[in-house]
């Protein structure tokens, strides 16, 4: 077996064993990997009645895409999880690593985890060697300290840890695991995996790439390296990585600010990219197998604020910068490099810091609620504090917190007498999960019905960022999407970012195009997901000469519709409809309020005939749940039975 590593690993941790079942070849050629691994996986294995996401019954997954240690751009890992402490449902994360190649080389394409272990412990993996061990020395450790801890142990530097802070072990909803400063963001799996009492897992791969036919690699290797070095965006991304999404945000009128009031912040250029490189910057950094390196090492030498870290992304300093009303680059470094040794996810919780000062400025919430912690726009002092008990769930405030702002929010009603609704009206989120630093008035009429309908919740990395990208005027132009499908987009009108009819086509594409990415292991910031060079027809290249199979990317875009259908059968499974697809009522109620789209805001009615649209050509019902007949002809014959028993689906008398 070529490209995979041809074994999945079973942990179960209640009775200590971890069982190698050998990979089933025409199961991978299904799904591919990584991802489509995980959601096939956890579909068959959980049981849905368990409600819990702490219960032992969870199961979670961690698994490299296939062509991870195999070629260039293919670094990714995702951590998947059956249910998610923040959406209540299954969620999942990827992670740009070196540890998915180190796991390939080890030769394991996916590790499962079932159950709870009495103590805590983590997962020493040495190529055939697995073993569980006690990790009470590693408990309360910071992500950093029990990276360097266990590289030590095992006296190998070049050995990769994946691992969980406080945060985990502490069960907070907004907890992630991590390689050091690379951060496997969303639906809290940290939580998931500190409530199995799983601090790490520790891999060190000495076999090697399996690759069927390699001077086709090789060749494939030169074609997409000199596309990507000569793409529209590197120079942008290898420079400033995505913190430059700032500054174009900000100077274009897409900017979100004071938790999306969209007011003017003053002083924003301070956060910009080119203030992170000129004051703070060390070097650029890469990802394994990466020619576009777009991770900044950055070190604030003096001051309060001292600190040294990697991975200052837009996302931090947006969400506590602008999005914060704040501007001060050294407070919000030193923020990024606790969030990552405490464990926790940047979008998440900023947005949930962003949501109480939302409510202080509207006189909902005072000092009694927050433990004496003041909520200002801009302020910093308290933002580290609150960051620190919400880490380790200290106080009441810090324990509240920690279920996640929804819970917050119902706690606050209770307390105060307020209508839950009018609390929850604040929070920007979809199925539980709150947005990344974009506006769905803004960014396009695709992207807003990408992140309604994306299988895990709010998500710009699902399926479409932003419709801008369609914004040419031949399909060459249209970078990422092979030359027939962009012609079709454009004969469609989708160059129009604000237009409500043929988006559906657009969406559906991009998602599929997302799962075969995330399967595979591909960086999406080097695909059409962000206006860059690798496309379907490219994957395919890499996967065919790694694997020696003869795919089509039509055949890869059939894989990654079998991967959406999969989730969206889950999550049908675990209770979501149609309900659960819109973008958040803010942005159907309230316009923008300044600059070049002044005024802009979504139309339910049409969002709402865009999204029968988008169910029919998906072949869903109109609540959005797969039909029997689309899941045959994706040959889920399994899952059709699984949903008739269930009664999703109805069954034909």
């Amino acid at each position: 077996m070529y490209g995979w590593g041809g074994t999945i690993l079973k942990a179960y941790l209640s009775d200590g064993n971890v069982v190698k079942d050998p990979l089933n070849l025409e199961f991978a050629k299904g799904f591919l990997g990584g991802r489509g691994f995980n959601s096939k996986i956890i579909y068959d294995d959980f049981d849905p009645v368990v409600t819990n996401p702490f219960s032992p019954k969870n199961i979670a997954a961690i698994g490299p895409g296939s062509l991870c240690g195999n070629t260039l751009s293919a670094s990714r890992v995702c951590v998947s999880v059956a249910r998610s402490p923040i959406t209540g449902v299954f969620g999942d994360a990827n992670l740009g690593s070196y540890f998915g190649g180190e796991l390939k080389w080890a030769g394991y394409d996916s590790i499962v985890f079932y159950g709870k272990s009495k103590d805590l412990v983590y997962l020493q993996i040495e190529d055939d060697h697995v073993e569980l061990k006690d990790a009470g020395h590693l408990k309360g450790k910071l992500v950093s300290e029990t990276d360097a801890i266990l590289k030590e142990e095992m006296n190998d530097h070049d050995a990769r840890v994946i691992a969980i802070g406080p945060a985990g072990e502490n069960l907070v909803a907004g907890a992630i695991p991590l390689e050091v400063h690379r951060a496997a963001g969303a639906c809290g799996t940290g939580a998931v995996l500190g409530s199995k009492n799983l601090k790490a897992v520790v891999v060190r791969g000495t076999k090697g790439a399996k690759i069927a036919r390699p001077n086709e690699l090789k060749e494939a290797f030169k074609k997409v390296h000199k596309k990507l070095l000569s793409g529209p965006h590197y120079p942008m991304f290898s420079t400033y990585g995505s913190s430059a999404l700032l500054d174009l945000f900000n100077e274009g009128g897409m900017l979100p600010t004071y938790n999306w009031q969209d007011r003017e912040v003053k002083g924003v250029e301070q956060t910009y990219s080119t203030a992170l490189k000129e004051k703070y910057g060390v070097k650029m950094v890469a990802c394994l197998g990466c020619a576009v390196h777009c991770e900044h090492y950055y070190e604030v030498k003096e001051g309060p604020y001292a600190t040294r870290g990697a991975g200052a992304e837009y996302e931090v300093t947006c969400g506590f910068g602008p999005r914060a009303g704040g501007v001060q680059l050294d407070a919000i470094l030193y923020i990024n490099t606790l969030l990552d040794d405490l464990g926790l996810d940047v979008v998440q919780v900023s947005n949930w810091l962003n949501t109480l000062r939302h409510w202080w400025q509207d006189g909902l919430i005072d000092e009694t609620d927050t433990d004496g912690l003041i909520f200002t726009w801009g302020d910093y002092e308290h933002t580290i504090e609150a960051l620190k008990r919400l880490a380790y769930r200290k106080g009441n405030f810090g324990n509240q917190l920690a279920g996640n702002i929804i819970s917050f929010a119902q706690y606050i009603a209770r307390k105060k007498g307020i209508p839950l609704e009018k609390l929850t009206r604040y929070v920007i989120q979809i199925k539980g999960m709150t947005q990344s630093s974009g506006d769905n008035r803004l960014m396009g009429i695709g992207a807003a019905l990408s992140h309604g309908t994306s299988t895990r919740g709010s998500d710009h990395l699902r399926g479409v960022n932003t419709d801008l990208w369609l914004q040419q005027e031949k399909p060459e132009d249209i970078w990422g999407i092979p030359r027939e499908v962009a012609q079709h987009f454009l004969d469609l009108g989708l160059s129009d970012p604000n237009r409500y009819e043929g988006k559906e086509e657009y969406v559906a594409f991009m998602e599929d195009y997302c799962a075969v990415a995330d399967s595979l292991g591909i960086c999406k910031r080097h695909t059409a997901w962000e206006g860059m060079a690798i496309g379907l027809e490219e994957m395919a290249e890499y996967f065919n000469a790694v694997t020696g199979l003869n795919y089509s990317w039509q055949d890869l875009r059939k894989c990654g519709t079998r991967i959406y259908t999969v989730e969206r059968a889950m999550q049908a499974r675990l209770g979501l409809r149609r309900k659960d697809d819109y973008p958040p009522i803010r942005f159907f109620e309230e316009s923008v309020p300044t600059g070049p789209q002044k005024g802009a805001v979504l139309d339910r009615k049409k969002y709402d005939n865009l999204l029968t649209r988008y169910y029919k050509h998906r072949g869903w019902t109109n609540e959005g749940i797969p039909t029997e007949k689309t899941l045959k002809e994706l040959g889920l014959q399994d899952i059709a039975g699984d949903l008739k028993k269930r009664k999703v689906l109805k069954v034909k008398k």
